[in-house]
């Protein structure tokens, strides 16, 4: 079953929802300061500004979003500052596949901010993103590949996906008819 988007995504038009266009305004600027960070990482995998520049950025995107009701969005931030706090604990710099994974979820926040100033909405939440930038490992240990190839890991990223569409659904419910709750 397809997910609803939110009622007040739906109830305002772009062009009369003043805290909307706020939101597009600072997701270009973040996309900016993400953008940069990641062009610096590129060459230098543990510059310390730019690795604070792409949390900051993160995080503020995930901020934002969450407090306009823009879940993708505000999981794509999250999934990124998480990824980011890692490898900054870690002192390894930004490897290669998870350089590919943040300009992949830098992209998709870019698309959905389009979508939320053209529809208010800005889409279902990209897992493969998340789950991409997910597979940061903490540690030398345990090696990207042999964390995507764990069967039990794609069992569980179905589940937690099947439990927040539930979670998403009951809550557009709840705001619909929040006399009956």
């Amino acid at each position: 079953a397809e997910a609803e988007e939110p009622v007040a995504a739906r109830s305002v038009p772009a062009e009369d929802d003043p805290m909307r266009e706020i939101f597009i305004e600072e997701c270009g600027e973040m996309l900016s300061l993400i953008t940069a960070a990641l062009d610096v990482l590129t060459n230098s995998p543990d510059d310390p500004g730019a690795l604070s520049d792409l949390r900051r950025g993160a995080h503020t995107l995930k901020g934002s979003a969450a407090m306009l009701g823009y879940e993708s969005v505000r999981g794509v931030g999250l999934a990124m500052e998480d990824a980011t706090d890692v490898i900054i604990e870690t002192d390894h710099g930004l490897r290669e596949t998870t350089h590919e994974a943040m300009v992949g979820a830098a992209n998709w926040i870019e698309q959905a901010s389009k979508l939320i100033a053209k529809t208010g909405s800005c889409g279902d939440m990209p897992w493969e993103i998340i789950t991409a930038l997910k597979t940061e490992p903490a540690t030398g240990g345990e090696s990207e590949e042999s964390a995507q190839d764990d069967p039990m890991r794609h069992i569980y990223l179905e589940e937690i996906e099947q439990l927040i569409d539930q979670l998403n659904h009951d809550l557009i419910v709840l705001e619909q008819q929040p006399d009956d709750a």
